[in-house]
């Protein structure tokens, strides 16, 4: 049994506490084995509540990139500069390719290469790092039998599309594909809990995944598949360094192929240079420092219930962020009236003191035909100082739970 680390457990909890995710596992250790590991908070939230454990399996999102789709073609092509529809290999593992960030591809009537080669071209290629799920998709479309040929690569408990009989033991995801809706200014193509299902649209509606998402893998396995990078067990050792050396010395972003490198961030900023990782949309990151042979592996579910708009979540949190929980005892099922409490905690100073922050929604719905109490509760806060909606979840306590008009702009 590997040691828990009080100091990872502790600032993890309050993370929780601020609403940054319901919960993490977490995994460090070098290149031989894991030194410690932990996991905290509840990994579904709702429509009940499952308390996380080590043996809980996250939705990875984006570690699908350089973790099997990144090997996959690095075992499969003969020279990076090969082109693949026009593009080299080494454009799309570094995001230099000219492609846009993103395209809802399944709201497209189109086969999803052709709406990325007809709609996808958005800058110069080689100009800049414009990090895009489209290149991954591409990549993808040129591995035949994709999750067939993954399948060497993957520890016990990493897979796609989980079998039903895992969900217990998964961490739910967005009540609710919205973000994606929201972005795309289209009607959210699944208005249910995703849980047990890939949470990225273009992977889901390709059949679980499309290259660029869809790995599901507990914080033990991706720690195992990062052991097998760094170790050189699925590439030969010339190919791994030139895999994590900076491809885009000259550009905005640090990119080697498939993998991000230090930018003096505040993310990576006490990593050494030689460093590696990448990160996922739901809440994962996976970095890996040669220097010091450390291996870091934090698997969170931030989209549940509900994704922060906008890539400033984590920002807001470094400000502060105000913690709205609500808290409802139900009475019998046919009851007519149900008591609630809404309590502001003390989060930091520096927020109780921001202007600006109000309840945007706070919901309760009884539905006697189907004898449930609880119908609808969420609380969210608008911070008006940013010009975009950076809107934080409170706390979200109770079941079942259904998210109507949840980001209606103020």
């Amino acid at each position: 049994m590997f040691q828990c680390c009080p100091l990872i457990d502790d600032f993890l909890r309050s993370e929780i506490d601020v609403g940054s995710f319901p919960s993490a596992v977490y995994a460090v250790g070098d290149s031989r084995r894991i030194i410690a590991e932990g996991a905290v908070g509840n990994c579904v939230v709702v429509p009940v509540r499952i308390p996380v454990t080590l043996e809980t399996v996250y939705d990875c999102a984006s570690l699908t990139k350089p973790l099997v789709t990144t090997t996959l073609i690095l075992q499969s092509i003969k020279n990076i500069d090969d082109k693949y529809y026009g593009f080299t290999y080494r454009e799309l593992l570094t995001h230099t390719s000219g492609l846009r960030a993103w395209l809802p591809l399944y709201a497209y009537t189109a086969k999803y290469i052709d709406t990325i080669l007809k709609e996808g071209p958005d800058y110069e290629r080689g100009t800049k790092v414009v990090y895009s799920d489209l290149n991954f998709i591409l990549l993808w479309y040129a591995l035949t039998d994709y999750v067939a040929r993954a399948k060497p690569l993957l520890p016990s408990d990493a897979m796609f599309n989980p079998r039903p009989s895992l969900r217990s033991r998964i961490a739910a995801t967005e009540w609710g594909q919205r973000y994606e809706a929201k972005m795309a200014n289209i009607k959210a193509p699944r208005d249910r809990l995703i849980w047990g299902e890939t949470h990225d649209g273009n992977s889901f509606f390709a059949g679980g995944t499309a290259g660029n998402a869809g790995l599901f893998a507990t914080a033990r396995a991706i720690f195992r598949m990062a052991q097998a990078w760094v170790n050189a067990e699925i590439l030969p050792r010339e190919i791994v360094d030139e895999a994590i050396r900076n491809h885009t010395p000259k550009l905005d972003d640090a990119r080697g192929f498939g993998w991000q490198l230090p930018t003096g961030s505040e993310a990576t900023k006490m990593l050494s240079q030689r460093a590696y990782g990448h990160t996922g949309f739901t809440g994962t990151s996976l970095w890996i420092d040669p220097d010091r042979d450390r291996i870091m592996v934090l698997l969170t579910n931030r989209v549940h219930p509900c994704a922060a708009l906008g890539q400033q979540h984590h920002d807001a949190i470094a400000i502060g962020i105000v913690i709205a929980e609500a808290r409802l005892e139900q009475l019998d099922v046919v009851a007519k009236h149900t008591q609630r409490f809404v309590a502001l905690s003390s989060a930091k100073q520096d927020v109780r003191e921001a202007e600006g922050l109000e309840f945007l929604n706070l919901r309760i719905e009884i539905d006697l035909l189907f004898h449930q109490t609880l119908r609808l509760i969420e609380i969210a806060l608008e911070m008006r100082e940013r010009k975009s909606d950076a809107l934080t979840r409170g706390g979200i306590i109770g079941s079942p739970i259904r998210f109507d008009g949840l980001l209606e702009p103020a």
